[in-house]
């Protein structure tokens, strides 16, 4: 009996101890760019990452991001737009030439509405652009402001790492990916740029310019779906990638859920020194507490 009240306490500290001891970070346990950790660590990796986890690897700059895949849905936008814009500058345009060149007398009045016809549709292609761009990353990313992030960090300027990370397997692959996706790019733009060329010769024989235009933009839309399908691609292996790397192990989820659990412990008790609810006695009346100090 005295053994098991002797070690209650201890076992009880013991505990208690190990809920306070803060886990280990995301960017430490996945900061290994050179193959140091081992297969049966990876195998060990079955459990998805919590959200705690996933949150302190995106503030850590550990998540990829979509910005290539919104700078191609943004291109894609624009381009598809350009015949709209074309259509609603084109009058205004013309207007305003012939106002440069012709004498006041000829053409009097203000010419504020040619410019106001050429401003309106390209803010309106940029902002629909813009809108593109943003939702994307907003899909992809979630939505975060962490101003934070944006100062400097003296700790990833270490050489040694930087160099690790270039010489690693991890950023060959990246390399590789990425030379794989410039070649889709050239082999779609020559695709789409073959019937281009043929049409544009054809357009200045007959003296028919819209078809050259219209051949062009062809062309621009084939390569900037190319971009759009590349950068999916590459955003949805590098995202795989990333979820395979924060998986955790059962010994790191464990202590995952038992910081979890001290932290709603300090919640639910508040800091140490504030006043407490008083305990209820066996008849259900609160049990009064003793008064210290003299009055």
């Amino acid at each position: 009996m005295t053994r098991g009240s002797a070690a209650s306490p201890l076992r009880r500290e013991t505990s208690s101890s190990e809920a306070s001891r803060p886990p280990v970070p995301v960017a430490d346990q996945l900061a290994a760019p050179c193959g140091t950790r081992t297969m049966s660590d990876e195998a060990d990796r079955t459990i998805p990452a919590t959200p705690r986890r996933r949150e302190a690897a995106r503030h850590e700059g550990l998540m990829p991001t979509a910005a290539p895949l919104a700078w191609a849905a943004a291109s894609l936008t624009a381009v598809s737009l350009l015949p709209a814009w074309a259509r609603a500058t084109i009058p205004a345009a013309t207007e305003m030439v012939r106002r440069s060149l012709a004498s006041i007398e000829i053409l009097p009045g203000p010419g504020d509405v040619a410019l106001v016809g050429l401003l309106l549709p390209a803010v309106g292609l940029v902002l629909a652009a813009a809108l593109a761009g943003i939702s994307v990353r907003i899909v992809c990313d979630g939505f975060t402001w962490d101003p934070a992030r944006l100062a400097p960090r003296l700790s990833r300027l270490d050489p040694v790492s930087g160099v690790a990370r270039i010489l690693s397997a991890r950023s060959l692959f990246a390399a590789l990916g990425g030379g794989i996706g410039l070649v889709v790019l050239v082999a779609t733009a020559l695709t789409a740029a073959t019937p281009s060329i043929g049409a544009t010769a054809t357009a200045r024989l007959d003296g028919d310019p819209t078809r050259a235009a219209l051949a062009a933009w062809w062309t621009l839309v084939c390569l900037a779906t190319a971009a759009l399908l590349v950068g999916l691609v590459h955003y949805a292996i590098a995202r795989l990638r990333f979820e395979r790397r924060i998986r955790m192990t059962p010994q790191e989820f464990a202590d995952e859920l038992r910081s979890l659990q001290s932290d709603k412990k300090v919640r639910l008790h508040g800091a140490p020194g504030r006043h407490r609810p008083r305990a209820a006695d066996d008849g259900g009346r609160p049990t009064p507490q003793p008064e210290t100090g003299g009055s």
